[in-house]
């Protein structure tokens, strides 16, 4: 059997609470011995400058042996870069 938990953040104003927050809930449900989780969409209040931001969430999904899917993220484009104008 397949254990899956199923996150919802309470939204914080700063990344490094956001981070904080998420990683606390993962350790949580990894202790559990969940193998898949799942966090929410835009749980994290900024766009991601790099994928580096995420190592804290890599950490505790390595550590726990568990899949982390961590959500949507915010992106923002250079509507003057689209050539297309497809928005």
């Amino acid at each position: 059997m397949t254990r899956v938990a199923l996150l919802q953040l309470e939204l914080k104003d700063s990344p490094d609470e956001a981070m904080e927050h998420a990683v606390k809930l993962l350790q949580h449900v990894g202790a559990a011995n969940s193998e898949i989780v799942c966090l929410p969409e835009q749980w994290y209040p900024k766009h991601l400058a790099s994928i580096e931001e995420l190592k804290p969430i890599q950490d505790v999904a390595r550590e726990h042996n568990m899949v982390v899917i961590a959500g949507a993220f915010l992106e923002y484009v250079d509507e003057d870069l689209d050539h297309d104008n497809n928005k």
